[in-house]
């Protein structure tokens, strides 16, 4: 049985960096991966869905090209183009991860389904092969989860977060969680910037909370929404306040400025 500095269950976002950092330190690391390097989100989630999105989008703003006054010849969408597309970007940034763990000296990737032995040891199932068993005194589980709610006494009537829903808190969670909060809300019709490149539906929402006046959580539902959520949880790991936000000067012209009239229309 072979003995390491530490292990890593799960070689999803959170594995690769947290190897990569140990070994710098000297750490001999196993990463054990039942599937493919990167995880959920580069293989089935986040990755492949924005490349899809991209060009989705692509067609969209194609056939929307006239309001702004483009003439374009007929839109035709090859769906086999972007799916070949799609399958090399995964297979190059599952790869390079792949090449990372096996690059480095300190590093064994290791294909297999793990189980624990006892709270050091653990087992790899691996494919064609006999069991490979091996141990340490620091596991790390990145296999990916949900929240599980302690057995406390009444914890069922008093606000709580976690960390699934202490970025994402919307009005219902916050209903049920007695959670006093004000909402700002505002149509993408109403957002300069949407008005100026022809994006004007969807919307702009934050929910902050009544007593605090921090932000409790967020829907972006326009172009470039991602962008404007990373802003908010930003504010929201700096503790700051919608009035922080609401009084910025941000750059013009961007989305992000709308940010000064979303929030005067916080009720």
């Amino acid at each position: 049985m072979k003995n390491y500095d530490a292990i890593i269950i799960g070689a999803g976002q959170a594995g690769k960096p947290l190897a990569t950092f140990l070994s710098e330190k000297g750490y001999r690391v196993a990463v054990i991966e039942k599937a493919f390097a990167g995880g959920s989100c580069i293989n089935y989630g986040c990755t492949p869905t924005k490349i899809m999105i991209a060009s989705a989008r692509a067609a969209f703003d194609a056939r929307q090209a006239k309001r702004l006054g483009v003439d374009v010849a007929e839109v035709r969408v090859n769906f086999k183009k972007i799916i070949k597309r799609r399958d090399e970007i995964v297979r190059s940034w599952r790869q390079g991860i792949t090449d990372s763990f096996q690059e480095d000296e300190n590093i064994d990737f290791i294909q297999g389904k793990a189980s624990f032995e006892d709270k050091n040891k653990v087992k790899v199932e691996i494919q064609n092969a006999e069991p490979l068993f091996i141990a340490s005194d620091k596991i790390f589980l990145n296999t990916g989860t949900l929240p599980r709610i302690p057995e406390i006494e009444r914890i069922d009537q008093v606000p709580y977060l976690n960390a699934l829903n202490m970025m994402e808190l919307n009005e219902k969670m916050a209903r049920k969680q007695n959670t006093p909060y004000k909402l700002a809300a505002m149509e993408m019709k109403n957002v300069s910037r949407g008005i100026e490149t022809a994006n004007t539906k969807g919307l702009m929402k934050v929910l902050t909370d009544a007593d605090t006046d921090r932000i409790l959580g967020a829907s972006m539902l326009m172009p470039e929404g991602g962008e404007i959520m990373a802003i908010l949880q930003v504010a929201m790991m700096g503790k700051l306040t919608y009035q922080d936000l609401m009084d910025s000067p941000f750059a013009h012209p961007t989305y992000a400025e709308s940010l000064n009239n979303l929030f005067m229309n916080l009720k």
